[in-house]
């Protein structure tokens, strides 16, 4: 963010905005500036996703917003993490052997999940190799699963970790510094198709909103990894050996056929959310609100950052 940019956020503490938001405003801005080579986050993929950039920069221009995490949708194949027994339950081999699954802790990414496939946008589908004579299963393969010789083959025990391929639509939080803002951002969501949409800390200075939706997310077991045969459950957080597939290929097609047609409709509701949240805050004053942009605008300045930065790093290399 330019630097005239953060001293217009701290002068408007004079205005009466709330000064605790505009600290925290400021100090995400400042990290979002860092260049997209240095900046890390949290999620898997490490960075904000450019499918939504342009739209969380429009946010984070709007006096009384900012966002402090956001992904623009996606789709995953996800090996759950191995079960974990429940600390009222004896510890001993034994007793282990008869505990339900359903009184251990439930399967959780952190304890050993691992992604094996994760894409921000429409999947294509892979070309088919000729391996032995054999056609090797491009989704299948490309999920790292591999087929058993057994068609039916299924769970050897409670204890076998499943795939999921998922699809989850955007969802997006954002620090408001009124309950005003925050309507205003509900308002948008809710007409854009967010219906799950919320605010949390409702009586705290700054309201969080966050932006979501359930009814386009999708969850499908495809496959399955039985437990290694030694004990020691303290190294799979890597999968000993592949997962096996558990729908035959043109299962795996017509999933994803579904979940292209999802991100479609996800990119129509981000565009729509866009289009509400302009109206919504331009509607107090009848003028467009501080800091937004039309799409010529948007492009010159873009242009003029980009010519900018490659002059400076031009220098640097000199």
């Amino acid at each position: 963010m330019p630097k005239h940019d953060v001293v217009a956020l701290e002068s408007s503490a004079c205005d009466g905005q709330n000064t605790d938001f505009i600290r925290r405003k400021a100090a995400i801005i400042n990290s979002l500036a860092t260049p997209p080579g240095d900046y890390h986050d949290q999620s898997p993929k490490g960075s904000v996703d450019g499918e939504i950039r342009e739209m969380i920069e429009d946010i984070n221009r709007l006096d009384g917003c900012v966002t402090t995490s956001s992904c623009a949708g996606r789709a995953a194949v996800f090996l759950e993490g191995a079960a974990r027994q429940s600390s009222n339950v004896c510890n001993s081999t034994d007793a282990d052997r008869d505990v339900p699954l359903d009184t251990r802790k439930a399967f959780r990414k952190g304890e050993g999940g691992h992604w094996l496939f994760v894409t921000h946008s429409q999947m294509q589908s892979p070309k088919a190799a000729i391996n032995d004579g054999a056609q090797e299963q491009g989704f299948t393969k490309l999920f790292q699963l591999v087929r058993s010789d057994d068609d039916h083959s299924t769970p050897s025990s409670e204890a076998a970790r499943f795939v999921h391929l998922k699809f989850e639509p955007m969802i997006l939080h954002v620090l408001t510094a009124s309950l005003v803002d925050a309507q205003k951002l509900l308002s948008a969501g809710s007409a854009a198709g967010f219906r799950e949409s919320g605010c949390v800390s409702i009586t705290a200075p700054c309201p969080m909103v966050a932006i979501r939706c359930q009814g386009l997310s999708l969850d499908s077991v495809i496959g399955y990894l039985n437990p290694p045969e030694e004990s020691d459950l303290s190294e799979r957080d890597v999968p000993p050996q592949p997962a096996r597939a558990i729908v035959d290929e043109a299962y795996l097609h017509t999933l994803v056929n579904i979940v292209n047609s999802r991100f479609k409709e996800n990119s129509s509701r981000i565009e729509r959310f866009a289009r509400e949240l302009r109206r919504n805050f331009s509607k107090q004053s009848g003028i467009e609100p501080t800091g937004w942009e039309d799409a010529r605008t948007r492009r010159e300045r873009k242009r003029t950052e980009g010519l900018a930065t490659r002059e400076r790093l031009k220098n640097q290399q000199e």
